[in-house]
């Protein structure tokens, strides 16, 4: 009967890839491109939206998700150097996040699309909630328990127990674990 239920999941549902073990669970769902798949390293309990986009454009770089993270539909992961994704957050839909760049000399006589990309890594912490149509560029960090508002722009590092917001993103609230609640910069 379970393998029935399993079946009638697949049909309805399609995911592309189902992994469902008492040691880990994973699921991707449809429509996704996923190359170079030995680059990525899932945790327990991980949840894929539709339409994800990952393509690396490094032999070294690597995706390595935590545990019991969730990540909504049309995502992209674009990956000159590795992506950290801590264990227990939540990237809503519709996210960027990229470790790479291309070049991005004027005087070249390549034009940028050629010219060398430079990569750097990008780290989100444990227990972060990233929201709608986010894009984190290459070399930042996001600390632990940090909440980034919709729309947001990551170009600095962003510190554990924050709220930032906005293009560029700016520190909007940190948590004040004197007054146990969020306290406005």
């Amino acid at each position: 009967m379970r393998e029935l239920l399993k079946w009638f999941y697949m049909i309805f549902f399609h995911p592309i890839l189902l992994l469902d073990n008492p040691r880990k669970s994973l699921l991707v769902r449809r429509h996704s491109d996923i190359r170079y798949h030995k680059k990525i390293v899932f945790g327990q309990n991980n949840r894929l939206g539709e339409h994800l986009r990952i393509n690396f454009y490094n032999s070294n770089a690597r995706l390595v998700f935590g545990n019991n993270v969730y990540i909504g539909n049309r995502n992209s992961f674009l990956l000159g150097g590795s992506i950290s994704i801590g264990n227990n957050t939540i990237l809503a839909s519709d996210i960027l996040i990229t470790s790479q760049n291309h070049g991005m000399d004027p005087e070249h006589e390549l034009p940028y699309s050629k010219q060398n990309l430079t990569c750097s890594e990008v780290r989100i912490g444990e227990g972060c909630w990233i929201g709608e149509k986010v894009i984190i560029l290459p070399g930042r960090s996001i600390g632990d328990k940090s909440i980034v508002a919709a729309g947001s722009v990551i170009t600095k590092d962003i510190p554990p127990y924050t709220v930032v917001a906005g293009n560029p993103a700016i520190i909007k609230k940190r948590y004040d674990f004197e007054k146990h609640e969020w306290v406005r910069i």
